[in-house]
């Protein structure tokens, strides 16, 4: 079994947090997970400790007013769910954009995690979480394998270092340095068209302004929610050659 803050850090560096994340909620265990359907009820046999999957589109037609939302939300609360992803564009409509702020404002409401996940389809999403509920380390290392062959494909195109470590960068959802021995960068990438790409690019640039006598290793930074102990990087960020973005 896995934490929410678990499933997060390790398949969904790049989910958003829509609404304010108590840390006792990210800790708590994911037992299942379950995927909004079209039909009544839009939750079948949920129960405690089952993570909810919302595709936007979805939620926009079964819910299609305020009301209906936040009955949804206090529904999945009742039954002790763990939290709610909500899936969609990585730039929804002013409508869609209208709908999400609502769930999300419901869902704090009611003590539930609310977090933004885009480029992924429901069926892959669920496939990917129940595997780590049910096995993490197996899908974990079925996710490396993935990566593993991804940057292999580059490599025999004859691609070079910048594509390399552009495909591990948007893997990770984090900017990622390549250095040689002395601190010598020999590539340094932030990932593009994604929540964090702003910030990624800053912490490249910060990166690239300083110059190290030796290479250095940068942990990644913590989940929203996280305990106290694994916010040390977010706190010394001026100190880190990739600030919270670091690799």
């Amino acid at each position: 079994m896995a934490s929410l803050r678990e499933l997060v850090q390790t398949l969904l560096p790049n989910a958003v947090p829509l609404a304010k994340v108590r840390d006792e909620s990210m800790a708590r265990t994911v037992t299942w997970v379950r995927v909004m359907r079209m039909r009544l009820p839009a939750f079948d046999g949920m129960e405690s400790g089952d993570l909810a999957l919302i595709p936007l589109t979805l939620l926009t037609s079964a819910a299609p007013d305020a009301q209906a939302r936040a009955d949804l939300v206090e529904y999945l609360a009742e039954h002790g769910s763990t939290g709610i992803l909500l899936l969609g564009d990585e730039q929804p409509s002013a409508a869609e954009s209208k709908v999400r702020a609502e769930l999300a404002q419901v869902a704090e409401q009611n003590g539930l995690p609310c977090l933004a996940v885009h480029g992924m389809e429901s069926a892959q999403l669920e496939r990917s979480l129940i595997g780590a509920v049910v096995n993490r380390r197996a899908e974990l290392e079925r996710q490396a394998v993935g990566l593993e062959r991804q940057i292999a494909a580059l490599a025999l195109d004859g691609q070079g270092l910048e594509a390399l470590i552009g495909a591990l960068a948007a893997f990770i959802g984090r900017a990622v340095a390549l250095e040689a021995r002395g601190g010598v960068s020999l590539a340094v990438v932030a990932p593009a068209g994604l929540p964090s790409s702003g910030a990624a690019a800053k912490a490249v640039s910060h990166y690239l302004s300083k110059s190290r006598p030796t290479g250095q290793r940068i942990p990644l930074p913590a989940v929203p929610g996280a305990p106290e102990g694994e916010r040390e990087l977010e706190e010394g960020i001026e100190e880190s050659p990739l600030g919270d973005e670091g690799s």
